[in-house]
């Protein structure tokens, strides 16, 4: 009965723990979506601004603009004025998706929607403003974030909190089992076991040496990370702080997809302007160094649409792209 109480009040727990966390997560993506919107919009209403005069440069401007938005979690860009879709872009999933004109009632609506192949995604309608204090319900922005990453971040927290709150429990039971036997346990016994020797009793414990530091090797690079330096073939390569960070990123996940969003949240952490732009950048300066041909590369690979990896160079199959 006992054993029961513990396994019902531990399942009541993580559940409870489960819902509070899908719930603050869905909250904070909410939050970055609004976040992202309002950005969009102004920089949107700062070219409409500077391009009132040359209607071909503004919708040139526009379409340069929207198009290099729509990359990682952001599915598709719309920019809508009086009633007019005058840039868009969109990714390969939402080709089919309706996004025609509607008006707003607010300065700002988010719902959330479900693609024909199944994928729920966020879609944000930002109102672009018409003189010093009047919004324009005829004129948006409007963007569309995929949902996808965020329900398999809950789902694997999910999955972790409940195997870590079963393994509590079956952990508890079992202690419980052998404090129960243990005070069964003949005297005898007992005075036997307080003679074995402590070298003895230590017998077997592993223990963890080289410091909390870690050495990374993938093919013919190593990281060392005691010593911040990188080898290729056994010879170093010289790296700024910011391409240690990226490449000690990419190789602690071989194989990984690493979106611009999730290099930026790692290796930008201290810096709140960074944007996906030094992503690309650093990305270049890095293969500059890892690569042979930098142009084609084998180990730091971009993967269209989703972000970069990085892998063993020799093991390079026709399923990675460059």
């Amino acid at each position: 009965m006992t054993c029961l109480l513990l396994l019902v009040l531990v399942a009541a727990l993580a559940t409870a723990f489960n819902l509070r966390f899908s719930y603050e997560m869905k909250q904070q993506f909410y939050v970055r979506a609004e976040l992202f919107a309002r950005t969009f919009s102004d920089q949107i209403q700062f070219r409409l601004v500077q391009n009132t005069a040359d209607s071909d440069a503004l919708a040139e401007n526009l379409d340069h603009f929207v198009e290099d938005r729509v990359r990682g979690e952001v599915i598709y860009a719309q920019v809508v004025l009086d009633g007019r879709i005058v840039a868009e872009q969109r990714s390969y999933v939402v080709e089919q998706a309706q996004l025609e004109f509607a008006p707003l009632k607010l300065s700002l609506a988010l719902s959330q929607h479900t693609l024909p192949s199944g994928a729920p995604y966020l879609d944000v309608r930002r109102a672009l403003v018409n003189g010093p204090q009047l919004v324009a319900p005829d004129s948006y922005v409007r963007l569309g974030f995929s949902l996808l990453s965020l329900q398999h971040e809950i789902l694997s927290q999910v999955l972790q909190t409940s195997a870590w709150s079963l393994g509590g429990a079956l952990l508890s039971l079992l202690l419980l089992v052998g404090a129960f036997r243990y005070w069964y346990v003949p005297p005898s016994a007992a005075v036997a076991r307080a003679t074995v020797p402590a070298y003895e009793q230590r017998e077997g414990r592993s223990a963890v040496t080289d410091n909390g530091y870690v050495r990374l090797k993938l093919g013919d690079l190593s990281v060392d990370d005691r010593a911040k330096s990188v080898r290729i073939k056994g010879e170093e390569v010289p790296m700024s702080p910011r391409e240690y960070a990226l490449l000690k990123l990419f190789i602690s996940h071989p194989g990984r997809i690493f979106s611009n969003e999730e290099i930026v949240k790692h290796v930008w952490s201290d810096d709140q302007f960074a944007i996906p732009q030094d992503v690309k950048k650093y990305v270049y300066l890095l293969r500059k160094k890892l690569e042979g041909d930098p142009k084609n590369p084998t180990r730091l690979l971009t993967v269209r649409g989703f972000g970069y990896k990085l892998v063993n160079g020799a093991s390079l199959t026709g399923f990675d792209s460059s």
